[in-house]
């Protein structure tokens, strides 16, 4: 995937512009800064949810995990997977992150937490070459952020991952490269071995 010049702009609020980025559709990638610096803004325009200048090019299929869970409240469980993925192996995929018994239950009679995870269920169960996760693992305690860690790492084994996220931990573990953005475009981008405490210490406290 290929990303040249793009500019995002809503009224008189420019958030990045020239903003230059080749991915490769098997990567792992995680999108780190500063709140406002334009993450979400940049997955909004690959999914063409924004209007944008510049180019986006060789764009694979994506499955997605939005900032918001974006579920139907009176459908149950099960029902919100197939509205988006009719064919989905709904049993498989609920019993991998632990949401097997709540298959029929009216998404509106979950926790955040619950929701949250059949907002992932959801992207898990759709065929893609690249998976892009907006912040997935808000709302999830400690134990079960390492399940679907765990499963995530399983689904994307032979796909790419476009991971937003302000824990630099996850990126850690599930990404092989990192990247901060900010207004300017990006400003960083290493191999995750290669990215410091350091840096992170320099980009997200010594300049907040």
């Amino acid at each position: 995937m290929n990303i040249e010049g793009l500019k995002v702009k809503y009224k008189d609020k420019t958030v990045f512009e020239n903003l230059c980025l080749k991915i490769e559709n098997n990567e792992k990638v995680a999108i780190v800064g500063k709140s406002g610096e334009g993450k979400t803004s940049l997955i909004k325009a690959l999914l063409k949810l924004v209007d944008f200048d510049g180019k986006v090019t060789n764009v694979p299929e994506f499955s997605v995990v939005f900032q918001e869970d974006r579920l139907v409240e009176e459908l149950s469980v099960k029902e919100n997977i197939l509205l988006v993925c009719p064919d989905a192996d709904v049993t498989n995929v609920l019993n991998k992150i632990g949401l097997l018994d709540s298959e029929r239950t009216k998404v509106k009679n979950l926790s955040g937490g619950m929701k949250r995870r059949v907002a992932i269920a959801r992207a898990m169960s759709k065929r893609c070459e690249m998976l892009v996760a907006d912040e997935p693992f808000v709302g999830l305690d400690v134990a079960t952020k390492a399940v679907v860690t765990e499963r995530l790492k399983e689904f994307v084994a032979d796909k790419g991952l476009l991971l937003v996220t302000h824990d630099l931990l996850q990126a850690y573990e599930l990404c092989d490269r990192i990247i901060i953005i900010d207004g300017n475009g990006v400003v960083e981008d290493r191999k995750t071995s290669e990215f410091t405490v350091d840096m992170a210490i320099g980009r997200f406290i010594a300049n907040s």
